[in-house]
């Protein structure tokens, strides 16, 4: 009997249904990237992720119709907090595809400002040294971001807790409030590694091994898609000892396991 749709997303695995039989699947998760024709006519584009998230197009800022893409990646306060603790707090990342093209009129984005934590921090949006800062980045492709502090260069208006400027041409957005602007690039810099990480689903399951009385080899598996039973070390005569459940692993980060008792 296959599992309902229900189960599987709780297993989070995908069914895919065909007549064909190709050599490879591949499922790709990415953040939902909202896109619509636009043309000389100009238009408005909005985020159905963040709806405040919003670009608007005036009449001749293009001379041909194309597909614009509009991208909102939310921030996790929690996530912000482990990486900063109280030092900042971050819009949306906004990306407007196709990158790196420009516009022959302005065009002008509209992002929510920062909210703030829950802890003491205060909102910046005036006087003489304001907090607020925006940051863009014009790499295009997959390349990762470089971002750059460009509130020296770009006026920002306040509405209804955005902000709205206008960019010639299209590229990454992304709003930091933080006290330390000088550090402003730094911060967003560390954030945005922790969360373009790929995360995987995986199983780590632990196999010891006696040499003699005194000594024992551990090996810890790592699996995404195998059975324990298929391992080289059942092989070996190694025992399985632990077992994790299901957990969320990042592409290139540490891994820490913590032993206790008589191994």
């Amino acid at each position: 009997v296959l599992d309902s749709p229900e189960d599987l997303e709780k297993k989070r695995i995908c069914r895919i249904i065909t007549r064909d039989f190709p050599q490879y699947f591949a499922v790709v998760s990415r953040i939902k990237q909202d896109s619509n024709l636009i043309g000389p006519e100009g238009g408005v584009l909005s985020s159905t992720v963040v709806p405040q998230v919003q670009a608007v197009f005036p009449e001749g800022a293009l001379t041909k119709r194309i597909r614009v893409g509009l991208q909102a990646q939310p921030m996790h306060s929690e996530l912000v907090k482990k990486i900063l603790g109280n030092k900042a707090t971050f819009s949306p990342i906004v990306t407007l595809e196709p990158r790196r093209r420009k516009f022959h009129k302005p065009i002008t984005m509209t992002i929510p400002v920062p909210k703030a934590s829950s802890d003491v921090m205060l909102n910046g949006f005036g006087g003489d040294a304001p907090t607020l800062r925006l940051l863009c980045s014009i790499t295009g492709g997959t390349t990762p971001a470089q971002w750059e502090d460009i509130t020296g260069t770009t006026p920002l208006t306040f509405v209804n807790e955005c902000v709205s400027f206008t960019t010639n041409v299209s590229a990454r957005f992304w709003l930091i409030d933080c006290r330390q602007i000088q550090e402003s690039v730094t911060f967003a810099s560390q954030v945005y590694r922790e969360i373009i990480c790929v995360p995987y689903m995986a199983k780590f399951v632990v196999f010891a091994k006696s040499h003699d009385p005194i000594e024992a080899r551990l090996r810890c598996f790592c699996m995404t898609d195998d059975k324990v039973d298929k391992t080289l070390e059942q092989q070996e005569n190694f025992a399985e000892v632990a077992r994790s459940r299901d957990v969320e692993v990042l592409e290139g980060k540490p891994i820490y396991v913590d032993c206790f008792g008589n191994l």
